[in-house]
């Protein structure tokens, strides 16, 4: 699983590039995509753990999530 999810994340990194390069923009559903998984395994990882630092950890998670959301949806509505 973890193999699986720092691919994607790579691959991902590597759209984001590329889109910068040929259309001069930031593709902020990448962004949305990413956060979300990391706000999924923190949000897991607090619910095992119970440590408050996770909790931390996965609320800016979530709202970073959020942030690029509004903004994906901004881009899109362009």
């Amino acid at each position: 699983m973890v193999f699986g999810w720092i691919t994607a994340v790579c691959l991902l990194a590597l759209v984001a590039v590329v889109e910068a390069l040929a259309y001069d923009r930031m593709n902020n559903g990448i962004f949305f995509a990413v956060m979300a998984g990391c706000s999924a395994i923190f949000i897991n990882k607090y619910l095992k753990l119970r440590k408050q630092h996770e909790l931390y950890i996965s609320i800016i998670y979530v709202f970073a999530t959020i942030a690029f959301l509004v903004a994906w949806i901004i881009q899109l509505t362009k």
